[in-house]
């Protein structure tokens, strides 16, 4: 329902169109630096003369001055991805169906639940012995006729085309974004700006979680809770949304702790115990990290979700292995 899954129309349809108007505004961009790159390119050329020529094997990105490869395989993957989506939408005939997906096309084109249905309302309607449903129904089997398919009464794959239309469209708003960082991120302090906002925004839900608990106020901004009263939610509503979300930002912002030590580290010298005895006056801020992660940490235990903390639990164990296999391979060069 509304009230416990959280996927409100109105608000995903907000997020949509804000998604479109910001690559709206970078399409708008692009063009107006492609059109003033190419008119300074032309006064240059103009005053050399026209015996120069460049070389126009890659494409350049104007709106950072950097080239990017004209063709990335992820690209692929991620439009194949958005295809599969947008088949299952199409109408194909009875035939093709039936070779795809054998049981999309017995339900597809099977009376069955119209028997049933019928059947049920009979029973409603008369009630009678056992015996006698058993020898009616039978009857009814035996004389229901078989129903021949129709080639030209083409289905989609889709049981409910609305809602896989609705999953198409949040699809697409979420390859936008990814497209729109893959574009605008071309260095590494950029890239740990964009964690640190993600890391921000999960404490964000996290405190607040705690403090709609602790206080017993049970609203989400304006609208009042029914249901996970006693249950850290955030402003998902449900618990375990909160928790899945909360177990993807805990592993993040442990890694950026770690890569900021490491940087930290490389930069100055010293050991990992230096740095961690340093860690109340020079790292501040570093501290001040580790207690944020404390506080996702406690939101996502009062959420209550089994699930969301084996995800947690699980993700931290590969974290770990990971680090350990990166020390032995250091260690191993030397």
């Amino acid at each position: 329902s509304k009230e416990t899954s959280g996927d409100h129309p109105r608000a995903f349809f907000t997020l949509e169109a804000i998604i479109l108007a910001l690559f709206l505004l970078w399409l708008i961009r692009v063009w107006l630096n492609s059109a003033k790159g190419n008119n300074s390119h032309l006064q240059r050329h103009s005053s050399r003369g026209e015996g120069e020529k460049t070389e126009n094997s890659r494409s350049v990105d104007h709106t950072s001055g950097k080239s990017h490869p004209l063709f990335n395989p992820l690209y692929v993957v991620l439009t194949l991805l958005l295809l599969l989506v947008l088949f299952q939408l199409l109408p194909i005939p009875p035939w093709l169906m039936k070779s795809l997906s054998p049981m999309t096309y017995q339900v597809q084109y099977s009376d069955l639940p119209k028997l049933k249905a019928i059947q049920e309302m009979q029973a409603l309607s008369q009630p009678v012995q056992k015996s006698t449903q058993a020898g009616a129904s039978g009857e009814a089997n035996a004389s229901q006729p078989k129903r021949e398919i129709d080639l030209s009464d083409w289905r989609t794959l889709s049981f409910n085309p609305y809602l896989t239309k609705l999953v198409l469209y949040k699809l697409l708003a979420y390859l936008l974004v990814f497209f729109l960082l893959m574009k605008n991120i071309e260095t590494l302090d950029q890239a740990r700006k964009v964690v640190l906002l993600i890391i921000f925004l999960g404490v964000f839900q996290a405190f607040y979680g705690l403090i709609d608990l602790l206080t017993g106020h049970n609203h989400i901004f304006f609208y009042k809770k029914d249901s996970y009263q006693s249950l850290a939610t955030g402003t998902f509503i449900n618990r375990n949304h909160l928790a899945g979300y909360l177990a993807m930002i805990i592993p993040l912002a442990l890694a950026y702790f770690l890569d900021s030590l490491e940087r930290r580290k490389l930069s100055q010298g010293g050991n990992w115990r230096v740095l961690l005895a340093s860690i109340e006056t020079v790292y501040s801020k570093y501290a001040f990290l580790l207690f944020l992660v404390v506080i996702m940490a406690f939101a996502l235990i009062f959420s209550q979700s089994r699930m969301g903390i084996i995800s947690l639990a699980i993700a931290l164990a590969f974290m770990g292995l990971g680090l350990s296999w990166r020390r032995k391979s250091r260690l191993a060069r030397y």
